[in-house]
């Protein structure tokens, strides 16, 4: 990592750290659900920059989670966010599965921008899928594991939906034209990424 990838990976724990801290930016509240923007950063850092700046960036939005969820918990499931099995593991996991994504996508020959958008999209799905999951062990349903699936199905997954969709869309139409800026600025990590 040379010292302007150090840089740029710097900027990015502080736009999230700001994102996070500041209300409504980062993390968007309406009513019981929150939508969350901090993993556009990560996203496009991991495309951009490779590994370490995908898990620099990944555990900096989950301890920023965290953080939040002491100082602003909003719903009852907000304060599980407190715990970093449930903040900051699928955070961590999230930047493992935006790299592995891109090397899949670069192997079957996707072209950049198409490749950019996929990880995107994906990447974000599979972030909710690894925080749900986490949270379904959290929640503590009783009963069989039918009538658990049944109440979840009911409590989180039907409302959550759209929410995932909305951060899909969003991370695709912010990281495309940001991952071709940072790579205009360090051509050097795009020729690493792209080969």
């Amino acid at each position: 990592m040379n010292v302007k990838e150090l840089t740029l990976n710097a900027m990015f724990m502080a736009i999230i750290i700001t994102m996070a801290l500041v209300p409504n930016i980062g993390i968007i509240t309406v009513g019981p659900i929150s939508i969350t923007l901090l993993h556009v950063p990560v996203i496009v850092a991991g495309i951009a920059f490779g590994m370490r700046s995908s898990l620099i960036t990944s555990i900096t939005f989950g301890i920023s989670t965290m953080v939040v969820a002491m100082m602003r918990s909003v719903t009852p499931i907000d304060v599980l966010f407190t715990n970093p099995i449930l903040s900051v593991l699928p955070r961590f996991l999230f930047g493992l599965a935006i790299v592995l994504i891109w090397k899949l996508l670069r192997l079957l020959k996707t072209k950049p921008h198409a490749s950019i958008a996929l990880t995107a999209f994906f990447a974000t799905i599979a972030h909710s899928i690894f925080v749900l999951v986490t949270l379904f062990f959290f929640l503590g349903f009783t009963g069989d594991l039918l009538s658990q699936l049944s109440q979840w199905w009911q409590l989180i997954l039907i409302p959550v939906s759209l929410n995932i969709f909305v951060e899909a869309l969003t991370a695709v139409l912010l990281a495309v034209p940001l991952v071709e800026v940072l790579w205009r600025i360090e051509p050097q990590a795009k020729a690493r990424m792209l080969n």
